[in-house]
């Protein structure tokens, strides 16, 4: 279960508005509030659901561009992801995302249209803010059938150079996966993702299980 909001004064100052974001397994749901004084913040919430956001199936994770706010994405285990720019008052679906299980967004730090998603087939991005995604899957392994060889749980920017990408191998989700040696892999770009460098890996034991010189084991 995940849960999130954001909050946005008025521009007299007098109001403010607060968006509360509530995912169950099957059904996301919105609580839109606006209040004028102390008093109208102890009312008891009302949750309407939104049914059907573009994404199919289960909820799998939210996020709220940081630079626009009325741009929110969601993803799910069937079609991919939705994408509204109202605040989630409509939703529409994505385009190009070829895997439907989708993990995590990350949003660039400084380009406000590129945001980033891993899945169970490898990592996708947009640059038109959430609408069409490509793969970006290169140096990492074939797509196989009857396994995932590349689940990416989520994407991470060096925050001092936003060229250097790690992609986080694995799913949270307790998926089997007949490929025993590519869950916890560790993925590195350091050109904005179009090429990928297998990494020391993390395994649920705090071990390296995916450096690819032999012999070589270490706790981190």
């Amino acid at each position: 279960m995940l849960s999130g909001s954001f909050k946005a004064a008025a521009i007299n100052g007098t109001a403010s508005l607060s968006l509360r974001w509530h995912i169950s397994p099957k059904t996301l749901m919105t609580c839109p509030r606006t209040w004028s004084s102390e008093s109208d913040k102890a009312k008891p919430l009302h949750w309407e659901p939104l049914c059907e956001p573009g994404s199919g199936g289960a909820i799998t994770s939210l996020c709220v561009s940081p630079f626009d706010h009325n741009r929110v994405l969601v993803g799910g285990d069937m079609l991919g992801a939705g994408l509204s720019e109202d605040r989630g008052e409509h939703w529409q679906s994505t385009f190009g995302l070829t895997a439907y299980e989708i993990s995590a967004f990350t949003w660039h730090p400084t380009e406000k249209m590129t945001v980033w998603a891993g899945s169970m087939m490898g990592p996708f991005v947009s640059t038109d803010g959430g609408r069409n995604w490509q793969s970006k899957r290169k140096g990492m392994p074939d797509i196989a059938w009857g396994s995932y060889s590349c689940p990416i749980e989520k994407i991470l920017f060096d925050p001092n150079n936003s060229k250097r990408l790690l992609a986080i191998g694995g799913t949270r989700r307790y998926w089997i996966n007949p490929d025993k040696n590519v869950p916890w892999t560790m993925w590195g770009s350091t050109d904005s993702g179009e090429n990928w460098t297998r990494l020391p890996g993390i395994s649920d034991k705090g071990v390296n299980v995916g450096d690819p010189r032999p012999g070589i084991k270490c706790r981190v």
